[in-house]
């Protein structure tokens, strides 16, 4: 990643919060910047939008307009989003997809969004980050910018990302610091032990848990859940040493033996 573009009537907004935490950083190693879309609007008023053909309510994007920004931020090696309701979702594996492009341009609509001629001649791909709507890109944008600046490797070490929620195909495991005891509620025996392997491998039972109540849907492609009943459970010793992990193990091999049958 050499350069984020984004194209935006309020390119303020994107500023303005790329002067916090990791995006902050970022804009030391790449190029990031944002444009107004009315440099490019037509007349004293540097109009930008107008009705649609048929009949429905709001503006849309000039196609025009939108064109000619865009004509003049696009470059060889350029891939272009539009950020839309009806987009591919935004996923951490989209995320370290778009991370490996050189130069993102970003455009953050408005109204009704784009002409679909300009769509169709401009833009490589709409991604969503969400099945609801805003109301307008620039909030979606920075939600793009922040999750891919995360995977480009110069932002964070790659070992910070590496166990957070999807990155592995389930939700992160719960994280405690001192005090140990807090509001009468301790920390769990397991990280007192001292035994880093029981850690790790209570931590994954503690994901997968988690995952299960909260994101069914993520256990369908989970490795764990196709392994065949005949094969060996590789959690069998970690069950015999806590009963409340056990206990919850079962309910979750339940689920996913229910996933099989069905």
């Amino acid at each position: 990643m050499e350069k984020i573009t984004v194209l935006s009537l309020f390119p303020q907004m994107i500023t303005d919060a790329l002067s916090y935490g990791i995006v902050k950083r970022a804009k030391g190693i790449i190029s990031i910047n944002s444009h107004n879309l009315r440099d490019w609007g037509e007349g004293t008023y540097q109009k930008v939008d107008d009705l649609s053909v048929a009949p429905g309510p709001g503006m849309l994007l000039k196609a025009n307009v939108v064109a000619n920004a865009l004509k003049d931020l696009i470059d060889d090696e350029a891939h272009v989003i539009h950020m839309s309701p009806r987009g591919t979702p935004l996923t951490s594996q989209k995320a370290l997809e778009l991370s490996q492009k050189k130069h993102l341009v970003i455009v953050a609509s408005r109204y009704e969004g784009l002409d679909q001629r300009v769509i169709d001649n401009y833009i490589d791909e709409e991604i969503s980050i969400g099945d609801y709507v805003l109301s307008g890109g620039e909030l979606a944008s920075l939600v793009l910018i922040d999750s891919v600046l995360r995977m480009t490797g110069d932002i964070l070490r790659p070992d910070a990302v590496e166990d957070e929620s999807f990155q592995k195909g389930l939700l992160e495991y719960p994280h405690y610091t001192k005090p140990l005891e807090f509001e009468n509620k301790m920390i769990p025996e397991y990280l007192k032990s001292g035994n880093h392997k029981l850690i790790n491998e209570t931590r994954f039972i503690e994901q997968l848990y988690i995952t299960w109540l909260r994101r069914p849907d993520l256990l369908r492609d989970y490795p764990l859940c196709k392994v065949e009943t005949t094969h060996k459970n590789p959690l069998t010793k970690i069950k015999k040493q806590n009963d409340l992990l056990k206990k919850r193990l079962l309910a979750f091999e339940k689920v996913i033996q229910e996933k099989r049958d069905g």
